[in-house]
């Protein structure tokens, strides 16, 4: 919900933005060609994968989660996020049910298929901006070059990353710090066996 509310204050406002502008054409959906190319990548992105990619998941979730929570007589809430665990492949996904009926499991079939795809299309769609491409250009043609991004620059932005979140999650689940980062660093990298035996057990955390 926090996401939906950011992505519609922020195609409000620029909505506002354009119509005080002197040449509208120049604005796209959230910002405008007159920006600087870093800003306005930089810009995108953050609205991009903190409003846009969230709402849609979610939304995808809702959909699909309600119709499998009424054919599985589940509440609702628990179709959701039966779902959304299969969407984001969650190493502790939130709930432990499954379908049971044979209409339940064909739909869930169907459904996780359709999820997976709308999910990687948006996330393509991120991956497609501007500001991701310029990052792109910059690899070195090297294979030293390649080398070096692939093994220092990638790995040390996803360790920042999973420092950030997990530091996060460590608060809502009351959990230390390490445990927390030991956690997201096994989310990130998709370990079948987990650094910690920890699970995410409050709402806030899921």
């Amino acid at each position: 919900f926090c996401s939906l509310a950011l992505m519609i204050a922020v195609s409000v406002t620029t909505r506002y933005l354009r119509q005080k502008s002197e040449n509208k054409l120049q604005w796209g959906l959230f910002a405008t060609a007159s920006w600087p190319d870093v800003c306005r990548g930089s810009w995108t992105l953050l609205i991009v994968l903190f409003a846009t990619l969230p709402s849609i998941i979610m939304a995808v979730a809702v959909i699909f989660g309600s119709v499998l929570a009424a054919v599985e007589r589940w509440d609702a809430y628990l179709g959701i996020e039966y779902v959304l665990s299969n969407i984001l492949g969650m190493q502790s996904p939130l709930t432990a049910i499954i379908p049971e009926t044979a209409t339940g499991k064909i739909l869930n079939v169907l459904m996780s298929v359709w999820a997976l795809l709308c999910a990687t299309t948006a996330l393509g769609i991120a991956a497609g901006m501007c500001l991701v491409q310029y990052v792109s250009a910059m690899v070195p043609d090297s294979i030293f070059g390649f080398l070096r991004y692939l093994l220092l620059y990638i790995p040390v932005v996803l360790m920042l990353i999973a420092c950030v979140t997990g530091g996060f999650l460590a608060i809502f689940e009351e959990w230390t710090f390490e445990q927390g980062f030991l956690y997201m660093v096994s989310s990130v990298a998709g370990l079948a066996n987990p650094i910690v035996n920890l699970e995410v057990t409050t709402a806030e955390g899921a």
